[in-house]
């Protein structure tokens, strides 16, 4: 066998969406492709007249009544992408659909645009726009928009760059434009750029929609379309194919990345290569039998795979006797070169299903095919009774395959070429291998933290409906997994929502009751949180023994925390499991509830501040860095000697002041004052004394905090200090949902519930890297169901019959002799002194941003106002907004109001 695959250059496709003729998404197309549905439709008199198809037409002899429907193609989520009403309607559909299917295969390569480091590029291109065309056509007034407006929604230079602008992706922007060979050639350019280090991730895709959709057309002897609507692939009754409308985009990246990001894959990519046939061929229009075989040729030398081991074609196909005996004699060719085997590779063509998708062909096929070695088996190919007389396959090594068969295994994996030719010349192969075995990754604990969010509540409840049928229907998933892709692979936008559940039938049950679930509308971003240590001994040996035994991090904090304690006299033989004395029991309270704060901790999550009374104080300086582990014992257990009346006070103080405070990594809340101490204090032992004796302070100032910041609180313990804090005349309900507890439920096990404080953080707008929560996991980002679009139409209406309005008349007589105007003022002097609550609204110069720092320079409290995709309080003092959205300047008002 003649194998050299090189596995470096390999790149893994890990993401896919689309939306094809009779299928809006990937599953339901692969389902119509295995079950060989047609979605070629044959139109009735009715609705073309309904579409504007004029009565003379239909009754010409060579009108075919047949074409395929994009379903939704008027309809868009304007707000969702942040585009005004008038600039979605204006904006070509081809664009719009694009759009949502480069965000729907991201999201189903579970990766979150807003938190990857990476680069991601795109590599798309599109149809002429029917739609800007039909616009100036049918006499629609665009006289309230300029030229880069209608240029940048309707142009083909301008899709893949709009995309990237969207979406805020930073890697090349490419529009790629080859006619039918569109989509495949920007998978070979995507590729390219990925082997390159231009990016990380690519998006390479196309589409086609004509306009309007229900219209047939005209059919021409000789000509690319088909007679009657079918299309019949290397059958030797075709005579051409059906223009389809369709979307079809994947998403890229280098195998060896994927493999170790623990990324679903699809397929692996081994070669691909592009050509063009010159001018060696019949017409500029006409296909090349020297391109094409070269093409296909060059690609499986490129792969270095034995050309023995490729199984499957998933051939351009389309169905003119032309195009299909050149494509045929090519592969022939190509293949002849180094093998004389016979009928081992079966070819088909998805064209006789959805019709020509044109600029969506390519991927559409390099799905399928992916699709097929995900599944095993090989979808049939339509329309086929046998070739014409003219072409021998049984003497080749091709065969149509007819019927859905299981796709055999033999010595090597699975192979298979995809092939596109474009009008023009440009052609385009790619060699795909199955994706490889991963390792297993790790057995599902009980209980998983499930957070989902939205930018409305409507889309909210839509997607726990989405999650909990899924979850339905994909019994044997792995739920940790589930609930790591939610973590790591989506956005959190407002409106969000959050379950712990011990199993999947647990979680589908809790999702059937959405509204009793934590929820929260959530515009804060980064929000501070302290950690909070109160001051008990109250050891809890349940949770200690679960954890120790369940959680591998927790176990290796406890271990590594003994592995110290043991060196110090009187406790060579203590433990966290089995303590035999007060002053045992105090430490494994201590430990303990520093090995929890670490779990707390291990997700990403950097405390604004930390602050302990009594006990809690002695576990809150460790976590700040202001005494060693070692040194916090010994705190700990003269405390616990006071306490039961072993040691005196004189001799706690006596301790402290022997001890090696430093200054702190983490500030520490003094509870005498709820502020930060300073680095003196630190190293002052007659500080720490004093400060101690300050305990009953804390919940005042914690409540003040409360009132004056938008920091959170996380009591690593039961609730004691909470309780106090909830118990101040000045606690609001509204701070509940930043007064959180980790430990809430006595008797409980201890995971759900540091689960379910996580997620009331991540409710409250504390951010969390959940990446570093895995650490000691190997986890697998699977594909999951895509954000639930909420579309309104957007349509340019044919506008060649205007209905006259009208005049409007002012009802109020007064302003029938007057245009209200702006006129200029200087400042007055003295104003420019006075302190005032100044809003800015930045732009994209930099400008605001100037003019801001240097007003809080001068003294002026600024608000900083910026455009993002969605209402958020960056900072205390930075907000994003949209600037179109009315509730978001409420939104912003009422916070603002809040906090005066």
């Amino acid at each position: 066998m003649e194998t050299n695959v090189s596995y470096d250059t390999a790149l893994a496709i890990v993401g896919m969406a689309g939306s094809f003729p009779g299928a809006n998404n990937v599953d339901a197309f692969w389902h119509n492709l295995k079950t060989g549905a047609k979605s070629i439709r044959q139109f009735s008199e009715q609705e073309l007249l309904a579409a504007g198809v004029s009565p003379e037409i239909l009754k010409m002899s060579n009108y075919v009544r047949a074409g395929t429907v994009l379903e939704g193609a008027e309809f868009f989520d304007a707000d969702f992408f942040g585009y005004t009403p008038r600039e979605a309607e204006l904006t070509d559909p081809q664009h719009r659909i694009f759009l949502k299917c480069s965000y729907e295969a991201l999201q189903d390569a579970a990766y979150d645009v807003e938190t990857y480091p990476g680069l991601i590029g795109v590599f798309a291109g599109s149809a002429l726009s029917p739609y800007f065309v039909r616009g100036l056509t049918t006499g629609q007034p665009l006289n309230d928009v300029d030229l880069v407006q209608i240029s940048v929604g309707n142009e083909r230079d301008s899709m893949a760059s709009a995309i990237s602008y969207k979406l805020n992706l930073r890697g090349p922007s490419l529009g790629i434009q080859t006619f039918c060979s569109t989509s495949l050639v920007s998978v070979h350019i995507a590729c390219q750029s990925l082997l390159n280090y231009e990016c990380d991730m690519a998006l390479a895709g196309g589409v086609a929609i004509s306009m309007p959709q229900v219209s047939g057309y005209f059919y021409e002897e000789g000509g690319i379309l088909s007679p009657d609507g079918e299309c019949r692939t290397f059958d030797a009754k075709g005579r051409g194919s059906v223009m389809g409308n369709g979307a079809a985009v994947v998403v890229l990246k280098r195998l060896e990345e994927a493999i170790a990001d623990g990324d679903q894959i699809y397929s692996v990519i081994l070669g691909t290569h592009i050509n063009n046939d010159g001018s060696v061929r019949v017409s500029y229009t006409a296909p090349g039998l020297e391109g094409q075989s070269a093409v296909i040729a060059q690609a499986i030398s490129n792969a270095g795979v034995d050309i023995e081991s490729i199984s499957y074609i998933e051939a351009h196909g389309t169905a003119t006797m032309l195009g299909d005996q050149v494509e045929l004699a090519a592969l022939q060719k190509a293949f002849a070169l180094r093998t004389q085997k016979k009928q081992f590779c079966a070819i088909g063509s998805l064209k006789p299903n959805v019709g020509h998708l044109d600029r969506a062909s390519g991927v559409s096929g390099l799905i399928k095919t992916s699709l097929a070695l995900k599944h095993q088996e090989i979808p049939p190919s339509l329309n086929f009774e046998k070739t014409s007389p003219d072409i021998d396959l049984a003497n080749s090594p091709f065969y149509v395959n007819t019927s859905l068969k299981p796709w055999p295994h033999h010595e090597e994996p699975r192979r298979a070429g995809v092939s596109s030719f474009g009008l023009g010349g440009t052609n385009a192969h790619v060699v795909l291998e199955e994706a490889p075995l991963l390792e297993p990754t790790s057995d599902a604990l009980d209980w998983q933290l499930f957070v989902y969010s939205a930018r409305t509540s409507s889309a909210l409840d839509t997607m726990g409906k989405q999650l909990r049928s899924h979850l339905a229907t994909h019994a044997d998933g792995n739920l940790a997994d589930v609930a790591y892709t939610l973590q790591v692979g989506r956005t959190a936008f407002n409106h969000r929502r959050f379950l712990v559940a011990r199993d999947s039938a647990d979680a589908q049950a809790r999702l059937a009751s959405h509204t009793a679930l934590p929820s929260a509308h959530q515009t804060f971003r980064n929000r501070s949180l302290t950690l909070l240590f109160p001051a008990t001994t109250n050891f809890d040996a349940a949770i200690a023994q679960e954890l120790y035994s369940d959680d591998v991090a927790f176990r290796e904090l406890v271990d590594t925390a003994y592995e110290a304690i043991r060196m110090l006299p009187g406790l060579e033989h203590s433990s966290l499991l089995e303590p035999k004395s007060a002053a045992e029991t105090a430490v494994a309270t201590l430990v303990a509830s520093y090995a929890q704060a670490n779990l707390v901790l291990r997700w990403g999550i950097a405390p604004h501040a930390v602050s302990g009374v009594a006990y809690g104080l002695d576990v809150a300086a460790v976590v700040a860095g202001l005494l060693s582990l070692e040194d916090a014992v010994q705190l700990t257990i003269k405390r616990s000697a006071v306490k039961t009346g072993n040691a005196t006070a004189k001799e706690l103080d006596d301790l402290i002041r022997t001890l090696s405070w430093q200054a702190p990594k983490i500030p520490y809340l003094s509870p005498a004052t709820g502020t930060p101490i300073t680095d003196q204090q630190a190293v002052s032992a007659a500080f720490w004394i004093e400060d101690g004796e300050a305990a009953a302070q804390l919940p005042a100032h914690i409540t003040r905090l409360l009132t004056q910041q938008e920091t959170a609180f996380l009591e690593i313990g039961r609730g004691t200090l909470s309780e106090q804090v909830k118990a101040s005349a000045a606690y609001l309900p509204e701070y509940a949902g930043r007064v959180i507890v980790l430990l809430a439920e006595e008797g409980q096990e201890g995971r759900p519930q540091i689960l379910t404080a996580l997620g009331q953080l991540w409710l409250a707008g504390v951010s969390l890297d959940w990446q570093q929560g895995y650490t000691n996991e190997r986890r697998r980002r699977v594909s999951l169901p895509t954000y639930p679009f909420e579309s309104k139409r957007y349509w340019l209406e044919d506008a060649r019959t205007p209905v006259a309005q009208a005049p409007k008349k002012e009802a109020d007589l007064a302003r029938w002799f007057y245009n209200p105007t702006w006129k200029s003022e200087p400042l007055p002097v003295s104003s420019a002194f006075k302190k005032h609550t100044l809003w800015i609204f930045e732009d994209q110069s930099g400008l605001g941003t100037q003019l801001a720092l240097r007003l809080e320079a001068a003294g002026q409290r600024v608000i900083r106002i910026q455009q993002g995709t969605e209402f958020a309080r960056v900072q205390s003092n930075l907000f994003q907004i949209r600037p179109h959205e009315p509730e978001d300047y409420q939104a912003l008002c009422k916070t603002l109001q809040k906090a005066r």
